[in-house]
């Protein structure tokens, strides 16, 4: 016969528990000694289905299919799992993993803490594990990073026109000037070439200064003859002119010059 709850009487201590971890925010993932669950929580069973786990998975080897280092993604061993440690006896503290999650959800990210239990000889008789979704903070942490990239981008962005202002200054001479500007843009962005085109006064362009170009382009090319190209566009609109991809440009003619550096975008 089940003991029963002395504060409710009638009432399976097993089921009061069972009723108690059901009302927790985290998952709670109970284990006999052959890894085999034997009691999973609601929020477990929620949790686990976000991250594309059984909702009622049998064995921890099960759980563990789909998990993954939380920096790399990179598959984990099952034996080496926090559950798989705490059925040799092991306490293992807060762990962050990934899983690969469902197509609705994406990666998940679960903090999961594991224990062995033992009965009152000692015996190991199981493991607990407790975990919780921690997608959030990895996201946040995502997005700061990214903040943090591009302030560092716009920095450096701002100490090159502040430097180039001074060459203005200091009086530097335009061929120079040139030369240094296209070389910090290249620098700055870490992009591969770049150009400065003058237009001419017949309406050609020339390629008046520039970094990754061929020997002998720089100062002698003419990219276009009536303004059929990107640069000619940006002087027709007066507007910044993005190509994501060069090979399906309608707006210009693809200059020959971009074939033969195989420019792609710009």
């Amino acid at each position: 016969m089940a003991e029963t709850d002395p504060v409710m009487p009638g009432m399976p201590i097993s089921q009061r528990c069972a009723d108690v971890l059901d009302q927790i925010p985290s998952g709670v993932v109970v284990f006999d000694a052959t890894g085999r669950v034997a009691f999973i929580n609601a929020a477990g069973r929620r949790i686990g289905g976000a991250a594309g786990v059984s909702p009622a998975p049998a064995r921890a080897a099960e759980m563990a299919r789909r998990l993954g280092e939380a920096d790399t993604g990179r598959p984990v061993r099952a034996d080496t799992t926090p559950a798989a440690r705490a059925l040799r006896g092991e306490l293992v503290p807060a762990e962050e993993y990934a899983f690969a999650g469902t197509a609705e959800t994406g990666p998940v990210f679960l903090r999961i803490a594991a224990g062995p239990l033992r009965d009152e000889h000692g015996a190991l008789v199981g493991a607990v594990a407790v975990f919780s979704d921690v997608t959030r903070e990895h996201e946040l942490l995502a997005d700061l990073r990214r903040s943090e990239d591009a302030l560092r981008t716009r920095t450096r962005q701002l100490e090159a026109l502040v430097d180039l202002g001074r060459d203005v200054a200091n009086g530097m001479p335009l061929a120079a000037l040139l030369e240094r500007a296209v070389a910090t843009v290249a620098r700055t962005l870490d992009v591969e070439i770049v150009e400065i085109l003058e237009l001419l006064p017949d309406d050609r362009l020339l390629l008046r200064a520039g970094v990754g170009w061929r020997p002998g382009a720089v100062g002698q090319h003419v990219l276009s003859r009536d303004l059929d190209c990107q640069g000619g566009l940006a002087i027709r609109t007066r507007a910044p002119v993005v190509v994501e991809d060069l090979a399906l440009e309608a707006r210009f003619t693809r200059p020959p010059l971009f074939v033969e550096h195989q420019v792609v975008s710009g």
